[in-house]
C-alpha cells in the first residue's frame, strides 16, 4: 500500500492517480468539506487533527477498495460518533444533512457504522462471524471501514503516542485478528498492511514519554478568541403603568 494520505490534497492527488471521474472527485471534495465542517478544532488524543485522521481512513480505503462511496464513507465515518452538527440538530436532522450531501447509501454505512460496536473482543468474535454465514454487503463494507479505521491509527504510530492507557484494541494481538478478518472478508491488501504494521510495531524503538499524551478521547479545542455566547430570549416590551391605563 502507498503511503496513507493524511491531507485533503494528497488524497485528491491519490484519487486522481487512480483516474476517477470529475463527478467522483466532486463528490470526495464534498464529503471532505463537510467533514471539515463537523470536525473543525477537533484533534485525536494524540494530539492528531482529527479531520487528518478521517482523510487516513478514506486513503486506505480508496488504496484496498476504490469505490468512491466506500471513499466518501471514510471520510465521515465517526460524524455520528463525535461529528459537530451543532446543538439543534440531532436524530433525524443529522442524518438528512449527511444525505444531502452524500447520498442515502453512504449515510446508511456511516449510520451502521455508528451502530456497529468496536472492541478487542468484537474484533474477535467478527472473524468467527464472517467464518459462519458471508456478511450482507453492507456489514461487509462497515467492516473494511473500521478496518481503515484502525491501519490509519497504527500507520503514523498514532497509537504509540496515545494507547488510551493499553487498551487492549490498540495491542499486538487485535492487529493480528484485524489482518485474519481482512482475510475472512477477501481483502488480501488490506491484510497485509495489518501485518505489516505488527511487524513495524514490534521492531521500532518507543515513543520518548514526554511526547506520550494522557488523554482517553478525542477534544475540541477553540481559538483564544472563543468565548460562549450567552442565549438571548427575546420578549415583547412591557408596558408602563400610564401606558397600561385605559384612555378616558
Amino acid at each position: 500500500m502507498r503511503e496513507i494520505a493524511q491531507t485533503n490534497l494528497q488524497l485528491y492527488n491519490q484519487l486522481i492517480d487512480l483516474r476517477w471521474s470529475a463527478d467522483d472527485l466532486r463528490r470526495t471534495r464534498d464529503a471532505y468539506d463537510l467533514a471539515a465542517q463537523l470536525f473543525s478544532g477537533r484533534y485525536r488524543c494524540s494530539g492528531k487533527p482529527f479531520v487528518a485522521h478521517l482523510v487516513g481512513t478514506a486513503s486506505v480505503v480508496a488504496a484496498i477498495d476504490g469505490r468512491p462511496g466506500m471513499v466518501s464513507a471514510g471520510l465521515l465515518h465517526a460524524a455520528y460518533d463525535t461529528g459537530d452538527f451543532g446543538n439543534r440538530v440531532r436524530g433525524a436532522g443529522r442524518r438528512s444533512v449527511l444525505a444531502r450531501v452524500v447520498g442515502a447509501q453512504v449515510e446508511h454505512l456511516v449510520d451502521l457504522y455508528a451502530q456497529t460496536p468496536w472492541t478487542a473482543e468484537r474484533v474477535a468474535s467478527a472473524i468467527d462471524e464472517v467464518a459462519r454465514v458471508t456478511p450482507a454487503a453492507d456489514r461487509r463494507d462497515v467492516f473494511l471501514l473500521r478496518i481503515a479505521n484502525e491501519v490509519d491509527e497504527h500507520a503514523d504510530l498514532g497509537t504509540r503516542y496515545c494507547d488510551k492507557r493499553g487498551h487492549a484494541l490498540y495491542g499486538e494481538a487485535t492487529v493480528a485478528n484485524l489482518a485474519e478478518l481482512a482475510d475472512a472478508l477477501h481483502a488480501p491488501r488490506l491484510a497485509d498492511e495489518c501485518r505489516r504494521i505488527l511487524v513495524a510495531e514490534r521492531t521500532l524503538p518507543p515513543v520518548p514519554p514526554v511526547l506520550r499524551a494522557s488523554g482517553l478521547a478525542s477534544e475540541l479545542r477553540v481559538p483564544r478568541s472563543y468565548s460562549p455566547r450567552v442565549p438571548i430570549a427575546l420578549r415583547p416590551p412591557a408596558l408602563s403603568p400610564r401606558a397600561s391605563c385605559p384612555p378616558r
